[in-house]
Parts: structure tokens; sequence; C-alpha cells
């Protein structure tokens, strides 16, 4: 199967299912799951009011000879909050630490250390028999500067950024 037909079929899957999806009320509720950011990260989400949550999420990589550490926090506002999801936009920051090791002859050690900045909207929708279950599709830009090195991206993994959090 090729690495497009996957993610395609996933999405096709998920939005098939949304048909019969419900929004829920999300008030002092805690979301914890993942969320697909640079890195696959552990994610909490908290509805401080209806329309208010914050998301803290964390996520790493370690190989070998290269390391990889994410820690952001956003926040979303729910602009509309229809039937069957919850259309929200959102601002974040985050904190990026990568470790490149060299081979000490012609390679050298490379550590970037930074920040990232980011404006997003996406939905967040819920089946009808799973209301706990929230799964969350969401794009935008994103601002990096590591190490000086100053980039700007869109958020958009095949094609969203995907997560899903259980509420309770």
């Amino acid at each position: 199967m090729s690495i497009l037909k996957k993610p395609i079929i996933s999405l096709f899957i998920i939005v098939f299912f949304s048909l019969n999806s419900q929004a829920t009320d999300l008030l002092h509720k805690i979301g914890v799951g993942y969320q697909n950011t640079k890195l696959p990260a552990l994610s909490t989400r908290y509805y401080f009011q209806p329309t208010l949550s914050v998301t803290i999420s964390s996520g790493f990589t370690t190989q070998q000879d290269h390391t990889q550490f994410l820690l952001e926090g956003k926040i979303q506002k729910v602009l509309f909050m229809e039937k069957y999801l919850h259309f929200f936009i959102g601002a974040g920051l985050g904190l990026i630490n990568e470790n490149i090791k060299g081979n000490n002859l012609s390679i050298p050690n490379v550590k970037n250390n930074g920040f990232k900045i980011e404006g997003t909207m996406g939905v967040e929708f819920f089946l009808v028999n799973l209301p706990s279950l929230g799964f969350l599709l969401e794009t935008g830009l994103s601002l990096q500067s590591k190490s000086g090195n100053i980039q700007v991206n869109t958020l958009a993994h095949i094609p969203f950024k995907a997560g899903v959090y259980f509420y309770f």
C-alpha cells in the first residue's frame, strides 16, 4: 500500500462516520490524547469556558544520532458550535530542541534550539455513540526560529494535523 493510501483511507473512514456525529458540551472537561504536531505528541486539552480551551502538547523522539523535543501550548476559541462539530481558531507557542550528533571528523555536532508561533483553524467532531471521544482536524501557519534561522510553514500533514481526545 502506498504511503498516501493509508492517510486517505483513514480520512475517508473518519468523514464517513462523522455523518452520525454530535457536538457535546465540554465545559470543565479534560481531554487526554494524541495530536500530530511537528512531532507526534501526547496532549491534554481543557475547556475552561464553553467556547474556550487550552491545550498543552509534548513530544519527543530519540535516535542514536538525532534527538528532538517539542513542548507547546495553545488556546482555542470555538466560533461555531454546529450540531455535529465545533469549528475553532487558535494560537500557540512552542519550544523546540533538536540535537544532531556529528562524527567528530567532518560533520560537527548541531544543536537547534528555538521557538515556534502558530495560528490555526480546525474542527473537532464527536460520534453519537461515543460522545466523550473527540476527533480533531486542524490547519494553519507556523513561524519557527531555530538557532537564528526563521522558517514559515503551513500546518498540514496529509492533508491536516489530526488528533484524538478522550474527555472525562
